[in-house]
């Protein structure tokens, strides 16, 4: 290809490319109010239900489709939480704490330092005020004493956030925002479940008594030939992020 034709080419490409970002903008301006605000009907289109809406966000941040079955029953995080995760280090693991669910005398104590953010009790208590975002946890008395007795994850776990606006990982919920400083390996490592040799595994190759498989690429390929698996190559790659996490 000659330099002229090349640079005629990309010439081409990069108007289609502002045309597509044109329409894309033209399309989007349309299904938007003279405001700017939302959905108009100029295309047909209704406005937003807002009692669909508030059930849809009541869904999207609270809802754990059942899966205490895997978090509780399974990998027992209810005991990790109740037995060893503060506040302070589930802050350092990513998760975020919803401003707006705690009570002002709560806030108050908070700024004033009086709250005791290395206490797992603390967190319990979050829980039992629903304001760990993500997390679900069912808090009974017991003996006089709040247990954590279930817990599971919700949508908003991995796609909510917040703006910080009382402290770091401590705000007002953005909703839809991806959750950045989550660590899912962490907190997936937190679990009794696990057992001791399988945490970190990616951190110690090689692999197998004999040290034959360098990689967890070379562990899943091993399994899949010797167990006749029949595996994909996504199904293979997903299996080793799987391991990475444990």
């Amino acid at each position: 290809m000659t330099p002229q034709v090349e640079t005629h080419r990309r010439g081409k490409l990069r108007r289609a490319g502002q045309a597509v970002v044109l329409v894309a903008l033209i399309v989007g301006l349309s299904y938007c109010d003279e405001d700017g605000t939302g959905p108009g009907d100029r295309l047909g289109r209704r406005p937003l239900d807002p009692e669909l809406v508030a059930q849809g966000r009541e869904i999207f941040r609270y809802d754990t489709f059942g899966d205490e079955a895997y978090w509780t029953d399974t990998a027992r995080m209810h005991e990790v939480i109740e037995g060893a995760v503060s506040p302070a280090l589930a802050l350092q693991v990513g998760l975020k704490v919803d401003a707006d669910a705690l009570p002002q005398e709560v806030k108050e104590a908070l700024a004033a330092g009086q709250v005791d953010l290395g206490n797992p009790a603390t967190t319990v208590a979050l829980l039992k005020l629903n304001a760990v975002v993500g997390l679900k946890g069912t808090v009974e008395a017991r003996d006089g004493e709040d247990r954590l007795v279930r817990v599971g994850i919700t949508c908003a776990l991995c796609h909510s956030t917040v703006d910080n606006s009382f402290a770091p990982g401590i705000g007002k919920r953005l909703d839809g925002w991806p959750n950045g400083d989550l660590d899912v390996g962490v907190i997936v490592a937190l679990s009794p479940a696990i057992p001791p040799p399988l945490r970190g595994l990616w951190q110690h190759p090689p692999y197998f008594h004999d040290g034959s498989a360098e990689t967890l690429e070379d562990v899943v390929a091993h399994y899949d030939r010797v167990l006749k698996l029949n595996l994909s190559t996504l199904g293979e790659a997903d299996l080793v992020e799987y391991l990475k996490t444990l």
